[in-house]
């Protein structure tokens, strides 16, 4: 599994040096209890996807790499962000295009 990541993360419940360390653990494949990631579709359906890291490490998850957006201690704190994220796309859109607006910020940071 390939993690590709959003710079800055978007994070909730989790500090910043603490957020670089658990980025570290997931991209070594470690398990981090009670963290859970916010990506994009992998399958390109949905707007975003929150998965526990337990989840993406499973060794039959169906896609090769993820595009992490941000990371949060449970679920609760992680649909809290996705919804943050989601708002903010629509703010900045005017639309609920939020796939294209990550991925245009991605862009224009690479």
């Amino acid at each position: 599994m390939k993690f590709s990541w959003l710079e800055p993360l978007y994070t909730e419940g989790i500090s910043e040096k603490q957020a670089r360390r658990n980025q570290v653990l997931v991209n070594r494949n470690c398990p981090v209890d009670g963290l859970w990631l916010v990506t994009l579709p992998a399958g390109g359906r949905n707007q975003l996807e929150l998965y526990p890291v337990y989840a993406l490490q499973n060794p039959h998850f169906p896609y090769e790499e993820i595009w992490v957006l941000g990371m949060a201690m449970g679920r609760k704190k992680a649909a809290g962000l996705a919804a943050r994220m989601v708002d903010e796309a629509w703010r900045a859109t005017g639309s609920f295009q939020v796939r294209e607006y990550y991925q245009k910020k991605t862009a224009e940071e690479d």
